[in-house]
């Protein structure tokens, strides 16, 4: 599942979240500040680390490749474990 992130218009906070591409499935609700029908989806943060700028193209990608990798085996554990606690 892709990886999205909102934004509160009131609070300002952000967060991010894993869901499938349907607009039904978006974030709508803020958790921090209660407030309902707020939470804005903005572009997804692409980070360049500037003391390595002279890296070929292809090496910030096959980084952001396994960052994204280690994200996603992160959300699976935590899925797998909180699935194990609700079976039992």
């Amino acid at each position: 599942m892709p990886r999205y992130f909102y934004k509160c218009k009131y609070c300002e906070v952000e967060v991010d979240t894993y869901h499938g591409m349907s607009e039904e499935e978006r974030l709508k609700d803020c958790e921090y500040c209660n407030s309902v029908n707020c939470m804005i989806r903005i572009p997804t943060k692409f980070l360049i680390d500037k003391k390595n700028a002279d890296n070929r193209v292809g090496d910030v990608v096959r980084r952001a490749i396994r960052d994204f990798a280690e994200d996603l085996e992160k959300e699976k554990q935590n899925l797998k474990s909180e699935f194990n606690e609700t079976s039992n």
